[in-house]
């Protein structure tokens, strides 16, 4: 057996174990219920342990989260219809969001694609911005018009080769007409950001299980990740502050009672990029939803930067879901959060 069938098996065993703790509960009912099974926590599709086969129509598939490309392991599974969507239609834009963002902030070995022009001709290329902070752009002749990329050739003779660092463009446009250097986006940053949502609701179900998708306001959550070019969610669902190392996790957020809610900070990081992200979900009771209209009218107004006190409590554990005791862990815990603050 493969190491990655292997993983796979370990992960479904150890959730579906946990999706029978939940079932245990005396005002739980699971319809239909399949003894030592396994629920996609993207669409709910139910599954057992022969689709994690890869013969099947839809099956299971290990999930990185967050993306692989930005640090993530594969924790949990998920359908293969729901992970190759969100490959396709959102990580890709959040991979293409970070590369660019790391660029547009200097960051060295960052790079974005690139079209040099000069009179008009234009010719591909990626800009990079190597380790000593040097600028370069990469001209690519096979994904260029060959009409254009004659006369472009033809305008820097003087500078041999499809590779230039930009201060000898510049030193050489002296002489002549100057070039110009447009930067191309590839990313949607509206699903960049909704990437950031999922990854945040994926990091609660892997910390607590199945419990923590029993929480009504999720569910206009899960419509957002699976509808992201329609706007359920008003634009700002994560707090602009710079959480350190020692914030990762999940809290609970007790005060101010209008933003009482789940937070779930995480970490993105490639080769140029390390950022920690800090995501709100909402908890299984008021304010629900209406935390998002506090996050954007009241914290996020301006630059969003200014972070207003907040107090919360912090799960210490990497994860509740190995043992019955634990399985409603954040539940209890938000009801004595309930009973004390309020």
């Amino acid at each position: 057996m493969s190491s990655s069938k292997k993983r796979k098996e370990k992960i479904y065993d150890v959730y579906s174990k946990n999706f029978q703790f939940v079932k245990n509960h005396k005002q739980i009912r699971i319809n239909p219920d399949i003894p030592n099974s396994y629920m996609c926590p993207i669409c709910f599709e139910g599954f057992e342990k022969q689709n994690l086969n890869v013969d099947e129509n839809n099956y299971l598939t290990a999930e990185d989260v967050p993306p692989k490309k930005l640090g993530g392991k594969p924790t949990i599974l998920t359908c293969k219809k729901c992970n190759s969507f969100a490959g396709h239609d959102l990580d890709i834009h959040l991979i293409n969001m970070i590369h660019e963002t790391s660029f547009y902030s200097l960051e060295p070995n960052s790079c974005i694609p690139t079209v040099l022009e000069k009179d008009g001709f234009k010719m591909n290329g990626i800009t990079q911005i190597d380790k000593s902070g040097k600028w370069t752009i990469d001209l690519d002749p096979n994904r260029s018009n060959p009409k254009h990329t004659k006369e472009i050739i033809r305008s820097i003779n003087n500078v041999p080769g499809n590779s230039h660092d930009i201060e000898s463009l510049s030193n050489f446009d002296i002489e002549e007409k100057s070039f110009n250097l447009k930067f191309t986006s590839k990313a949607n940053y509206r699903k960049g950001e909704i990437d950031l949502l999922r990854i945040a609701y994926l990091k609660g179900f892997e910390v607590f299980g199945y419990s923590f998708l029993i929480n009504p306001n999720l569910l206009q959550i899960r419509q957002q990740i699976r509808n992201p070019t329609k706007s359920v969610l008003r634009n700002t669902f994560w707090i602009k502050h710079k959480f350190n190392d020692s914030d990762l996790g999940i809290h609970l957020i007790y005060e101010p009672k209008q933003l009482r809610s789940i937070l779930v900070v995480f970490k993105l990081a490639n080769k140029t990029y390390n950022k920690n992200f800090g995501i709100i979900l909402p908890g299984p009771s008021n304010p629900g939803m209406k935390i998002y209209d506090y996050l954007n009218d009241v914290i996020c107004v301006g630059d969003g930067t200014k972070f207003t006190d907040i107090n919360m409590l912090s799960f210490k554990k990497e994860t509740f879901i190995s043992k019955e005791k634990n399985a409603f862990v954040l539940h209890d815990e938000w009801q004595k959060m309930e009973k004390e603050y309020d």
